[in-house]
């Protein structure tokens, strides 16, 4: 599937925060199969989200995924933002409702927070469009959101990293498992001049349109021999013994001095 990822939050754009939940979900995806088309760092500004959302979308997309802006504060307007790129209005959900009563009930229980009354604040993070599905963080406070909408679904995730990689592993990472996944295989090569390889790979790609495959150079110098990576997708358990035959086979083609 393709895949878009969304990053909202001002303290990413202002470098005070560095944006590792798009860069995990970015190798998790790929591990999983999937193509991420767009990685995007937007501020968490309501029209903002909304056109970022709509943009999205508007291309060939079958997934969503956004991080951050799901809290309690007023800056938090992640997913009302992402009700109204549907023009859909957002309610209080029940089961939403429910984990943020159970949960500040914990952290009151621990001694974490003064108190586990249901603020207007904290009810705001259980505020979803029709037909989301809540999904439970066992880490935080706020509820990721799962939503099928115009043949979308989209994800929305808290931006605390423990709490983004939770919701993903035990609620999404299920969801995208396939049986046809895509793999990476990097391969060290004789040459040195990656100019001199690029006719190979040419080659082996017209042999193979189906596979991905480029050199990934690190340096110069006499010692140095360049790599190539080579992808691919196939049957979940076929597909390291194909790649060890692609490898064998692109090595072998390398017959001249490079």
């Amino acid at each position: 599937m393709r895949i878009a990822i969304i990053s909202v939050g001002r303290e990413i754009l202002r470098g005070r925060v560095l944006d590792t939940n798009s860069n995990y979900l970015a190798r998790e995806l790929t591990a999983l199969g999937h193509q991420v088309v767009r990685i995007s760092q937007i501020d968490d500004i309501r029209e903002e989200i909304i056109w970022e959302v709509k943009y999205a979308a508007s291309s060939p997309v079958e997934v969503i995924i956004t991080t951050g802006g799901l809290g309690p504060t007023s800056d938090d307007i992640t997913i009302p933002s992402i009700a109204a790129a549907f023009d859909t209005p957002c309610f209080e959900n029940k089961e939403a409702l429910k984990i943020v009563e159970e949960r500040y009930r914990y952290f009151y229980e621990k001694g974490a927070v003064e108190s586990p009354d249901l603020t207007p604040e904290r009810k705001k993070m259980a505020c979803f469009p029709e037909g989301a599905v809540p999904l439970f963080n066992n880490v935080g406070a706020a509820p990721g959101m799962k939503w099928e909408k115009n043949g979308i679904t989209i994800y929305s995730l808290p931006g605390v990293p423990a709490e983004m990689k939770y919701i993903f592993e035990n609620h999404i990472k299920p969801d995208l498992e396939e049986r046809n996944i895509y793999r990476e295989r990097f391969v060290e090569t004789p040459c040195r001049d990656e100019s001199l390889l690029e006719k190979y790979i040419s080659d082996f790609k017209k042999r193979n349109p189906d596979i991905y495959i480029k050199s990934v150079p690190e340096k110069f110098g006499k010692e140095v021999r360049i790599k190539v990576v080579i992808g691919m997708r196939g049957d979940r358990e076929k597909i390291e013994e194909l790649l060890t035959s692609l490898a064998g086979e692109f090595l072998k083609s390398i017959r001249e001095p490079c």
